[in-house]
């Protein structure tokens, strides 16, 4: 009997601190992020749902992992009760579909080094993407398959929340209208960004308050491995507002102003039409293009 009493305890007390890693130190609520940290195989699934018109309906999935360092694992488990704005580095991987035929799949990783002094994001991706096109007037159907990768790295300025960053983005791929392969078109585009960036939010994943703006100058040529030469300026500013515990606003402006031989599928109108329908779009000039939208 004392034996069974025995068991009876320690079995309490191990579901009692499996289920402990399972709730927030601070509110109690339930909270998987500690798991998620603590186990190399854990993964956060993120469930994608899709709803744009210029794609059709569907949805996927992403898969998450996290990666602590371990000055970061010391400091959350000596003081698991403190907030903390430097998130932990992640790798993800993408799938994804619509009823239009759409296909998208790939793989990233950002890292965050060295107390978020360094960011880094890069990643691989395979498109299959069929979307309507009206540049000849009445809408076509127009299919892009390609590969796209990206790798860009920011360095914070003496400590401040300021950034200066370059980055490399490839992408190679083929256009077809109408599913008539006579109108095929292959194009090739390689780039180098040179970027300014400004980061004051609050949290990195769900932000309630704070800004942050990025001006990108962007210099596609043959230099790089790809088949153009043209160039492009973007600037994003993004500010978050809190309304009460509950609530938060936030609006978005961002600008594209382009030059050179810019192939249709970087012209930024033509985005903003074919893949924004809902956007407010003001033409400025023939090469300068201003993107209105929410966030």
């Amino acid at each position: 009997m004392k034996k069974l009493a025995l068991a009876a305890v320690l079995l309490s007390a191990g579901v009692a601190a499996e289920e402990s890693i399972w709730r927030d130190p601070v509110d109690g609520k339930l909270d998987a992020s500690r798991w998620l940290l603590e186990n190399a195989y854990g993964f956060l699934p993120i469930p994608l749902l899709i709803t744009d018109p210029a794609i059709g309906a569907g949805g996927g999935v992403a898969t998450v992992f996290f990666h602590e360092t371990e000055e970061q694992k010391k400091t959350r488990k000596e003081n698991p009760e403190k907030i903390t704005s430097i998130a932990p580095s992640m790798s993800g991987l993408v799938a994804l579909g619509t009823d239009n035929g759409t296909q998208i799949g790939g793989g990233f990783h950002q890292g965050i080094w060295k107390d978020d002094a360094i960011r880094f994001e890069g990643g691989v991706f395979n498109a299959d993407i069929n979307i309507n096109y009206f540049g000849f007037g009445a809408p076509v159907q127009m299919n892009t398959k390609g590969n796209y990768l990206f790798s860009d790295i920011d360095f914070r300025i003496a400590g401040s929340k300021f950034f200066l960053g370059m980055g490399y983005h490839f992408m190679d791929g083929d256009v077809v209208f109408g599913q008539d392969t006579s109108t095929r078109i292959s194009d090739k585009d390689a780039r180098v960004d040179v970027r300014f960036m400004y980061d004051g939010l609050n949290n990195p994943f769900s932000p309630t308050s704070g800004a942050k703006a990025k001006v990108i100058y962007s210099n596609y040529s043959t230099l790089w491995g790809g088949e153009n030469e043209h160039q492009r300026l973007n600037v994003d500013f993004r500010s978050y507002h809190t309304i009460n515990n509950k609530w938060s606003a936030a609006w978005r402006i961002n600008g594209v102003s382009t030059s050179g031989d810019v192939p249709f599928m970087q012209d930024p109108m033509w985005i903003c039409e074919a893949l924004l329908p809902c956007a407010i779009k003001v033409t400025m000039s023939r090469l300068v293009k201003l993107k209105l939208d929410t966030t």
